[in-house]
């Protein structure tokens, strides 16, 4: 049996073969596209300007709500961080609100992330013993 020519293979129902690109779809898909990169570049000039213009990105002190602010991790998750019985999350305790130093949290949050690797876990280990 032959192959079927390309007008058989056509009203065979083979969505593949297409005369021409029309016009109309490719200027819709382009369209669409622009309107999307628009879009994502208004949405990081929003997030630089915020980070920037931000004050807890400026203060030493936090509240819970400035330091989810400038940690991005939840309120809850960080709440759950101060009680953490192996590495607890510093913070004191001032007329009933949670504080936090920057520094502190920055020093703290390093820490977990050098955890994360098998190697940054076993020198972690050997300084806690007083090895190098």
């Amino acid at each position: 049996m032959d192959a079927p020519t390309a007008p058989e293979a056509a009203s065979a129902g083979d969505e593949f073969l297409v005369d021409a690109p029309d016009p109309a779809r490719i200027n819709f898909l382009a369209e669409t596209f622009r309107i999307f990169l628009a879009a994502a570049e208004q949405d990081q000039r929003r997030a630089t300007e915020t980070t920037r213009s931000d004050p807890a990105r400026e203060r030493e002190h936090l509240t819970l709500r400035q330091l989810v602010t400038y940690s991005g991790w939840s309120e809850r998750w960080l709440r759950d961080r101060t009680k953490d019985l192996k590495d607890p999350l510093p913070c004191a305790k001032r007329s009933g609100k949670l504080m936090f130093r920057r520094s502190e949290y920055d020093r703290w949050i390093a820490r977990q992330r050098r955890r994360e690797t098998v190697s940054g876990a076993v020198a972690d280990v050997m300084a806690r013993l007083g090895r190098p």
